[in-house]
């Protein structure tokens, strides 16, 4: 009986609300985040350009091949 009659969760201290939010900084998280995607959308913007005209130029082909070869993994 004495079991049964127990609350399992005691409430010792009545929860209060802040005065001003602490962390994280919602704002600056999404700030820099968007920052970063943005220069790592441009960055490969940039390299496939690159790509795509060194792959029409018969010269840059052949470079482009030989570091393709150069840095594959040997086994």
């Amino acid at each position: 009986d004495e079991a049964k009659e127990s609350t399992v969760v005691q409430v010792l201290d009545k929860a209060i609300e802040p005065d001003r939010k602490s962390k994280p900084k919602r704002l600056m998280i999404v700030l820099l985040a968007t920052l970063a995607a943005l220069f790592v959308g441009v960055i490969g913007a940039f390299v496939r350009e690159a790509l795509v005209k060194a792959k029409t130029d018969p010269t840059q082909t052949r470079r482009l091949s030989d570091f393709a070869r150069a840095i594959a993994w040997r086994k």
